[in-house]
């Protein structure tokens, strides 16, 4: 205590425990103690860790919720997270706040030429969860030709539409034609 005071205050820091505990800090000076008794409280749990919806096809987004046991105490829970995939891009932390027990957050993909599965992850202090996103190739939504009648020796266009954006160098899409009648290059990249 500095000269000429009769107090002074400290920093007690709670470790994370997963019971209440009980304890007694002592004070001892010039002969004589003082105890005074202390209680930490386990903080909340993580109650459940989801991604709406759990399959995307890359360039899309989902929704990742965690939900907590218990409402966050003062000064909110800090919940870190994760992913495993360059093809997905989450913030590296969300902060529940104080009373509440639920946040939700963007996971964000880009286009894959090859379907994958991302582990994503949410930590708090004492316990972690996990799920899996799956993110998808663009998918063939469509072709047509215009006009659909040709008089022989004419043409046609055809168009090609994916479900979503190509990836990379694009996607190669082959073409084949049931008539002789018809020619159509081997493949079209979108």
């Amino acid at each position: 205590i500095p000269a000429g005071q009769t107090s002074q205050t400290f920093a007690a820091a709670a470790s994370v425990v997963t019971a209440t505990y009980t304890g007694s800090l002592i004070a001892a000076y010039a002969g004589s103690q003082r105890v005074a008794s202390i209680t930490v409280q386990p903080g909340p749990g993580i109650q459940g860790f989801t991604l709406t919806p759990s399959s995307v096809t890359g360039g899309a987004s989902s929704t990742g919720r965690v939900t907590l046991t218990k409402p966050a105490p003062a000064g909110g829970t800090n919940v870190n997270l994760s992913d495993s995939s360059a093809a997905v891009t989450i913030k590296s932390s969300v902060k529940i706040p104080a009373g509440a027990s639920e946040i939700a957050f963007l996971v964000s993909t880009i286009p894959v030429s090859t379907s994958l599965n991302a582990n994503i992850s949410a930590s708090i202090p004492g316990e972690a969860r996990g799920t899996v996103l799956n993110v998808k190739t663009a998918a063939l939504s469509s072709v047509s030709v215009t006009p659909v009648q040709v008089v022989g020796g004419g043409s046609s266009t055809g168009t090609i539409v994916l479900n979503s954006l190509a990836a990379g160098a694009g996607a190669v899409v082959n073409l084949t034609d049931n008539r002789a009648a018809v020619a159509v290059p081997g493949t079209v990249t979108v």
